[in-house]
């Protein structure tokens, strides 16, 4: 499900489903990207971040008609870049399973990296 909110639809066009993969999507990548320990001065990163993918969520509501909109180009190029976050996100995520099963069981670094991992 919050995969959908973070990849803009361009086929099938909802302005109200639209408007929220901003937030998804920057959401996506603070996680990738591991920006959740970064601060500006003493307040962090993300929420700054989230806030502006909000006003940008709220400015593409405002400014869409519920019809597809022409220029479909920046909506593909920001939903082909989500999905490159997702799939980094998803074999990070694997390959950290894979080495707990291994340290879990006893197994190499070096055998996982020969067998399992490649």
């Amino acid at each position: 499900m919050f995969k959908k909110q973070s990849v803009p639809h361009v086929e099938c066009w909802h302005r109200g489903v639209n408007s929220f993969t901003p937030m998804g999507a920057m959401l996506v990548l603070i996680m990738a990207l591991e920006l959740w320990p970064i601060h500006i001065g003493p307040m962090p990163l993300w929420p700054v971040l989230t806030f502006a993918a909000k006003v940008v969520g709220a400015i593409m509501y405002r400014f869409t008609s519920k019809r597809a909109p022409r220029r479909k180009l920046p909506l593909v190029c920001v939903a082909f870049f989500i999905a490159i976050l997702w799939i980094y996100v998803t074999a990070n995520e694997l390959v950290s399973l894979l080495r707990f099963f291994g340290t879990l069981f006893g197994i190499s670094g070096a055998v996982l990296g020969l067998t399992v991992l490649a």
